[in-house]
């Protein structure tokens, strides 16, 4: 082997072995961000009075989104806005404030209230991506998701049975850390492909066969 070759060898080891070293870095930040400890202000007010879940929470959705592949047709051209419903008033202020004009693959995320006279108002809904329902709100959102199911909307909730009601991404709170469980079979009614990198690290899968629930990750 000539020296050329041995140089060659060796850029080729660096780069892969670069190329391995960012993939660990990967895992790791994704894993930071989803299994994170919950802040302390999930059991107390800031000094501030207060309350600042829907900051870590949108933290979560954002890098959440990421890994998440909506239809073409919904998700049209690359100018076009990624449409975040949110019902709540306290979620849709907080939520706008951190993710207003972030990018998720090119689509710039663009947060709108959805109230009492949104709910009726089909066109409006299907306009959306995403739609969170806050439990402050304190309305049921099984009726409201049998309208969206086929109009590949990623539904995202915060109460213990939002998966049995038709939802897909759902926020759980376990030994004080924030956790989401995934439901694969309404992912899949809405034409909505959601990675495997972040199932990985759901505390709960829902999957399509309707089989028994896959528990993943219990700390």
């Amino acid at each position: 082997m000539n020296l050329k070759q041995a140089n060659n060898n060796q850029n080729k080891q660096s780069i892969w072995q670069w190329m391995i070293h960012c993939k660990i870095l990967l895992c790791l930040f994704i894993s930071i961000l989803f299994v994170s400890p919950a802040p302390q202000f999930l059991s107390a007010k800031s000094d501030s009075g207060s309350y600042k879940e829907y900051e870590v929470k949108a933290a979560f959705i954002y890098n959440f989104l990421k890994y998440v592949e909506w239809p073409e047709k919904k998700i049209g051209e690359k100018s076009n806005p990624l449409v975040f419903g949110v019902c709540g008033n306290d979620a849709f202020s907080t939520v706008k404030k951190v993710l207003e004009n972030k990018k998720i693959n090119d689509h710039s995320i663009k947060v709108i209230p959805i109230n009492d006279d949104h709910l009726k108002d089909q066109k409006y809904l299907d306009s959306c991506h995403i739609i969170l329902f806050s439990t402050r709100e304190g309305r049921d959102p099984k009726a409201i998701i049998s309208k969206i199911e086929n109009s590949a909307i990623l539904t995202i909730g915060e109460q213990e049975d939002f998966l049995d009601k038709g939802g897909i991404f759902n926020f759980v709170l376990e030994n004080k850390k924030i956790r989401f469980e995934v439901n694969l079979e309404a992912a899949g009614k809405a034409n909505i492909k959601i990675r495997s990198k972040v199932l990985r690290l759901a505390k709960r899968v829902k999957k399509v066969d309707k089989a028994e629930d896959s528990k993943k990750g219990q700390h």
